[in-house]
This record gives structure tokens, sequence and C-alpha cells, in this order.
């Protein structure tokens, strides 16, 4: 997926959600946030950040979703967790507005 990708399943997500929820991906074995989202969780959570294809993002491995959301919440941030999956098992975004 690319950073044009990414942005425009983040601000789709975010008029959905919010604009001040963050946004937590399903990659694989991993949850990333990009943009503004990934600074946020990066600094409550203690990770770093980096850049892939040009956005900021944050990267951590999905068994540590349970402990990790919950230190958000307990922050007061509020999050949305997008983990779609098809058929085959790979990560699909899927940001339908009929899916409500």
């Amino acid at each position: 997926m690319n950073q044009t990708m990414k942005m425009t399943f983040l601000k789709q997500m975010k008029s959905r959600r919010g604009a001040n929820t963050l946004i937590l991906f399903r990659n694989g074995d991993n949850f990333e946030a990009y943009h503004n989202d990934a600074k946020v969780i990066a600094e409550t959570l203690t990770l770093n950040t980096f850049i892939e294809e040009g956005l900021e993002t944050v990267r951590f491995p999905a068994s540590d979703i349970e402990v990790y959301s919950n230190r958000l919440l307990d922050a007061g941030l509020s999050i949305c967790i997008s983990e779609m999956r098809d058929v085959s098992g790979d990560y699909k975004p899927n940001i339908s507005l009929e899916d409500e």
C-alpha cells in the first residue's frame, strides 16, 4: 500500500470515526499508524516512528495489541482498530461506508 492509499484510508476512517480518534491498521503480523496518529501513539507508548514511503509511521507486533490499546485508552485517547482480512488472510483495508 503506497503513501497516497494510506492517507486516503486514514482520512476516510477519521471522517467515519472522528478526527481525534487514532486509527490502527492491521498489516500482516503488525499494527501500524500513520501521520499525526503515528506521532501520538509513539509518544504515548514510547515507540519510535520512521518514514516509510514518505509517510511517518509507527509499527508494533499484533501480539501486543491488547496491552498497547489498553495503554492508549488509559491515556484518555480514542482508538479504532481496523483488522479486515480477505479470504486468503491478507490484510485488506475496508472502509466502505456501506459496511456500517
